[in-house]
């Protein structure tokens, strides 16, 4: 079950850090995946394939990340917030309307050693003004019209998620994976 941690928008000005972003070009994350090469990525781009009809043109966000296209004090801001100031990554993603981040887990060439040196913990930050449309999934929970800036915590850094954006304007998530001690 998520936990929600709290409201961030007094520590973090997201308007302007969404400003700084939107328009860099970013990575986009679901190109460079290795998908045929990694079981556990294989096993959900086979599950996709089974339903047959997941419009995979639809599949799309882009990832921006400290000290690349934006401050890594922003990052080092938020661990505080959050009290894991043991970053192993964060990273902004944002996903444009019509375009979707299907069920899947954020599967990382490390995650492994993450876990043999730590606790890893994952939180994930709305940034967006809530706009219609921005839905954002973990495990059996649904968030939607989150206030800008509200902070949860997952149940597990690597619990199954999706994203979507039915609505008009980019969709823009802060995400955060630490230590927990």
């Amino acid at each position: 079950m998520l936990e929600f941690v709290g409201n961030c928008n007094d520590i973090l000005d997201w308007n302007t850090i969404i400003k700084e972003v939107q328009d860099q070009e970013g990575k986009c994350a679901c190109k460079y995946l290795p998908v045929k090469d990694v079981p556990e990525l294989k096993e959900i781009d086979d599950a996709l394939s089974t339903i047959g009809s997941y419009n995979r043109e639809s599949i799309e966000w882009i990832n921006y990340y400290p000290g690349k296209e934006f401050s890594m004090e922003i990052a080092e801001k938020f661990g505080e917030f959050v009290g894991a100031p043991r970053m192993i990554k964060s990273w902004i993603s944002k996903i444009y309307p019509g375009k979707t981040a299907p069920w899947h887990w954020d599967w990382d060439v490390d995650w492994k050693k993450y876990t043999e040196q730590g606790n890893p913990v994952r939180f994930t930050a709305m940034i967006n003004e809530p706009a219609p449309g921005h839905v954002f999934i973990v495990g059996d929970e649904a968030l939607y019209n989150q206030k800008q800036g509200d902070v949860h915590k997952w149940p597990d850094f690597k619990s199954y998620h999706g994203g979507t954006n039915c609505g008009l304007v980019p969709k823009f998530n802060f995400n955060y994976l630490a230590y927990s001690e």
